[in-house]
């Protein structure tokens, strides 16, 4: 993990992880989809799904390209 070295550096990072949050919150609660329905669609596991809603966990390149292409 990379140490972020400043104030600012922290909370640009924790504002990122809310802003993929908020996406996934508002995709999922649109479409009605359970943690279940993402995991089938997105191919990850619900307990991730659901850190990153939670902004627990810092999304991975990989599934920000999966939330890109499911908004299309």
């Amino acid at each position: 993990m990379k140490k972020l070295s400043t104030n600012s550096d922290y909370w640009n990072e924790v504002l990122k992880r809310y802003r993929w949050g908020k996406k996934l919150r508002v995709y999922k609660e649109k479409h009605n989809f359970s943690y279940a329905d993402l995991s089938d669609i997105t191919g990850f596991k619900r307990q991730y799904i659901y850190g990153v809603e939670q902004i627990t966990i810092k999304p991975n390149s990989d599934f920000i390209k999966k939330l890109e292409g499911l908004e299309k």
